[in-house]
């Protein structure tokens, strides 16, 4: 332990700190009220030519009214991360550690610009390559400022993150806790090709009895490979290929194999497009021994179509996109595969310190029947400022409405908002 002293002492450090804070009013058919919420953070990070050490804390402190009641709550989650990290001459290694503990309302949680179905669907391929995402990094900035948190939770995607299952959709106060554990290696075969692997471990659910009946803990281990290959300056393809085996306090367990293509082009500077799908492939073994198997299209990131056009416009730079999608998604804690489709549109621009942006998503269950079903939609508008000084403020709006099996969970909202994020840092000595 003592010897990785002067092997520190010798890699610049680099210490961080800030904070995001936002207050919303909040209105529905019943009833307004309002939140708050805050979510400090700190770091400090040790890098050098070839080698990184990030150490992460922050906790998410909200000030809310329990839906459905008049009582009052603040509830507290902690998140911590280690982020090791080495780069060769062609290849880089990055092994992670992220703790999650506190109480939560997943529910409310989707005022807060953090619902299941307010992620945009799939734009037909990944937005990295699998396995090279760091969970938790995130810092203040323009745009819609979000603190690195993590994002707890069971399930994969194809950029390598986790998501939640959908029993979080379920409005209930839980006492949660997850650990994450992964590893990734991504190799540079050629100037045109990569390639790479990632293993990676999830323990999540409810710490007492009654939040493990809202939350079953999960217990789901997953690898991964993947590869991407440029073509020329205008196209790319990538593709990915993952399984996982996931057992839950239900006594269900499943196996999955996925497999995603994924494929990008680019007409101009200006615009482009990306284009995916896949198979997929799932068996399930109930605690009462029934056994039951799923083949479906699109696996992973699913599959669909993005669009995105950049242009200057009034001495700054606009953006649109619209991104429609089709992804079958399995809930490891149920074992219900649900159908959906995604959709989303959207638009910002930016000039200095100034930025607005527009969006609106949705998803759709396309199911039959009720079990494991979750319909959402979200929008949100506003504008961000940076002052200087590490602040930035933003204010704006957003609508959400979510229902879960066919009940409502988030009934029809509109949630006005002001916010102000700040940050500061500073390196130390070192030698590079």
């Amino acid at each position: 332990m003592f010897a990785l002293v002067p092997i520190l002492a010798q890699m610049a450090t680099t210490l961080a700190v800030g904070d995001r804070t936002e207050v919303r009013a909040r209105f529905d058919e019943y009833a307004g009220t309002a939140d708050a919420a805050t979510t400090p953070y700190g770091s400090v990070n040790f890098a050098s030519k070839r080698e990184s050490l990030t150490l992460r804390y922050s906790p998410w402190l909200t000030l809310s009214v329990v839906p459905g009641s008049d009582d009052r709550i603040v509830t507290v989650f902690h998140t911590a991360q280690v982020i090791g990290q080495l780069r060769l001459r062609r290849a880089v290694f990055t092994v992670s550690e992220t703790a999650d503990y506190g109480t939560r309302n997943f529910v409310v949680d989707a005022y807060g610009d953090r619902s299941l179905g307010n992620a945009p669907p799939p734009t037909g391929a990944p937005a990295a390559a699998p396995g090279t995402a760091t969970p938790g990094t995130g810092t203040p900035g323009t745009g819609t400022p979000t603190p690195g948190t993590g994002t707890p939770g069971t399930g994969t995607s194809g950029t390598g993150s986790v998501t939640r299952p959908t029993v979080a959709a379920r409005p209930f106060t839980v006492r949660y806790a997850d650990l994450i554990t992964q590893a990734n290696v991504t190799y540079a075969l050629s100037k045109r090709s990569s390639a790479g692997a990632f293993f990676r471990y999830v323990v999540a659910g409810g710490l007492d009895e009654e939040s493990r009946a809202a939350y079953p803990t999960i217990y789901n281990p997953s690898l991964g490979v993947f590869y991407g290959y440029t073509i020329d300056k205008r196209s790319s393809v990538g593709s990915t290929l993952q399984s996982s085996y996931s057992t839950s306090a239900l006594g269900i367990q499943t196996y999955t194999a996925d497999f995603n293509l994924a494929y990008r082009y680019r007409f101009t500077k200006a615009l482009g497009v990306a284009l995916g799908g896949g198979i997929g492939y799932a068996r399930i073994v109930y605690a009462d021994g029934q056994v039951l198997e799923y083949i479906y299209l699109t696996a992973g990131t699913g599959a669909g179509i993005g669009v995105e056009y950049t242009t200057k416009l009034y001495g700054g730079i606009l953006t649109l996109y619209a991104r429609f999608g089709y992804t079958p998604t399995l809930d490891q804690v149920s074992a219900v595969l649900d159908p959906r489709l995604g959709w989303a549109v959207g638009a910002s621009w930016r000039r200095r310190s100034l930025s607005l942006y527009a969006n609106l998503s949705s998803t759709i269950s396309v199911k039959q029947t009720s079990q494991g079903s979750l319909d959402a939609f979200y929008a949100t508008m506003g504008a961000s400022y940076v002052l200087g000084a590490g602040f930035v403020g933003d204010i704006g709006a957003r609508g959400v409405w979510q229902a879960f099996e066919g009940t409502t969970t988030v009934p029809a909202s509109a949630v006005l908002f002001a916010g102000l994020s700040w940050g500061a840092s500073t390196t130390l000595g070192g030698r590079r």
